[in-house]
């Protein structure tokens, strides 16, 4: 007798039925999916980057304008469409 998806999701992954635990592998957050493929991409200013982010004490937050605010938000979220 197969379980209920909720009484199914009360037991821990490797009891639950193999429909289950075959998704719960393949779910991956699109933003994540994006970072990691762009992640593999090749920067040479990737070592002075990592430089950098090791303190925020030469950080500043500026105004950027929209199109530019778009072309990253349409390269990194998921919108939808």
């Amino acid at each position: 007798m197969r379980m209920s998806s909720n009484e199914d999701a009360q037991l821990p992954v490797e009891k639950r039925g193999s429909d289950t635990f075959h998704s719960l592998q393949l779910s991956v957050a699109h933003q994540k999916q994006t970072r990691d493929s762009h992640a593999k991409e090749y920067d040479p200013l990737l070592p002075e980057k990592r430089g950098l982010a090791q303190s925020l004490q030469n950080a500043t937050v500026r105004e950027i304008p929209n199109a530019l605010a778009k072309q990253v938000i349409e390269k990194y979220e998921w919108l939808g469409n």
